[in-house]
């Protein structure tokens, strides 16, 4: 379960205040109001930490759905370009078959133009003249086959285009449902926190640092804090990995907004893809789909600017809910969550799912 990334300042206060309560109560321990405080402020903050996941898991779901709706969009509006192209060539030759059947009208038909075969002065003419007919009357014969393949091709363009329209409004509606439930996740978080008074909200401020200090304490244990800094990247990182990470530093303190891919607000997949895309490396939209961008190195093998990734099933990758790219020497930097902004933060594990190096252009094995 993700509480936080990093013991923030307030988290520290909290803290503070917390030790402050209790270190008054007396060597008996904490009055009973205060522990009743503090298993309020836990359970609050285990449903604060579960809303938030799920609010993420379902901004990921927007994402994916608002991407679908973007190209689908791009396809209906170049059908509904080549459809008008259509008509137009579909103009265009009712025009010349109309001219066409009036000049055969006038020669009296095929008929009458092999007739005129006839009026050859000798055998050389006479078959100079069929073959000249039988060009215009197999160009004729083309020119029908062609306008009979426009009328189909015109047929075929509309259906693609109402089943464009249909698969339309259909993402629409799902857009909007997946909106509705990010906001209604997001109520409800705000509501648990809402209902707690000043000292349950410290205490779960306290609660939340606690669980994210342990998190990054495991953290370091386990992953191979190279030793230096993370405003920094260590020689031989490819110019592609020290462009993207250089950005991804400039949005430092950009406000956190589900659905956002910048340029000054920022969603979790929405700042790596931005960062990435201004080093002139296309990664997808939705982190889940930024999963599957190149190989996966195991915590001991990271390298700055690998994807980490968190997920609700350490087994599925459709259950991935948040993307944040290493820094090196165990930090990382993410677009958090909402109310949250821009930040480098110790890497945590709880939720961890694992690790993705960006295939870059240049070297199709990776950095």
């Amino acid at each position: 379960m993700r509480f936080g990334s990093r013991l923030t300042a307030a988290g520290l206060i909290a803290g503070l205040a917390l030790a402050s309560v209790t270190a008054t109560s007396g060597v008996a321990g904490a009055t009973p109001s205060i522990a009743d405080a503090k298993a309020k402020a836990r359970t609050i903050a285990a449903q604060v930490a579960a809303l938030q996941i799920q609010a993420e898991s379902a901004s990921e779901d927007y994402n994916a759905v608002q991407e679908q709706l973007a190209t689908v969009v791009t396809q209906y509006l170049t059908a509904s370009q080549h459809l008008t192209e259509l008509g137009q060539q579909g103009d265009d030759l009712s025009v010349a078959a109309a001219g066409r059947v009036r000049a055969l009208y006038r020669a009296g038909g095929p008929i009458g133009l092999y007739a005129t075969v006839l009026d050859g002065a000798d055998l050389g003419e006479a078959l100079s003249r069929y073959s000249d007919v039988s060009r215009v009357l197999a160009a004729d014969q083309l020119a029908i086959t062609a306008d009979s393949q426009s009328v189909a091709a015109a047929g075929s363009a509309t259906a693609a285009l109402d089943a464009l329209a249909a698969k339309r409004t259909q993402l629409e509606a799902s857009a909007a449902l997946a909106k509705a439930k990010v906001e209604g996740l997001l109520s409800e978080r705000q509501a648990e926190l809402a209902d707690a008074n000043g000292t349950v909200q410290q205490l779960v401020s306290a609660e939340e640092a606690r669980v994210a200090a342990e998190a990054a304490a495991r953290a370091r244990a386990t992953l191979n804090t190279d030793p230096f800094a993370p405003d920094g990247v260590p020689d031989g990182t490819p110019s592609t990995i020290a462009v993207a990470l250089a950005y991804a530093r400039s949005k430092i303190g950009s406000p956190y907004l589900w659905g956002a891919v910048g340029p000054d607000q920022f969603d979790c997949s929405g700042l790596t893809q931005w960062s990435y895309g201004q080093a002139g490396l296309a990664l997808p939209r939705t982190s889940r789909e930024q999963w599957f961008i190149g190989p996966h190195p195991s915590l001991g093998e990271l390298k700055p600017g690998d994807l980490l990734f968190w997920a609700t099933n350490a087994n599925d990758p459709a259950s991935i809910h948040h993307v944040a790219v290493y820094l090196g020497g165990g930090y990382m930097i993410e677009a958090p969550h909402t109310g949250a902004f821009v930040q480098i933060v110790p890497v945590y594990l709880d939720g961890y799912f694992g690790a993705t190096r960006p295939v870059l252009p240049s070297t199709p094995g990776g950095p």
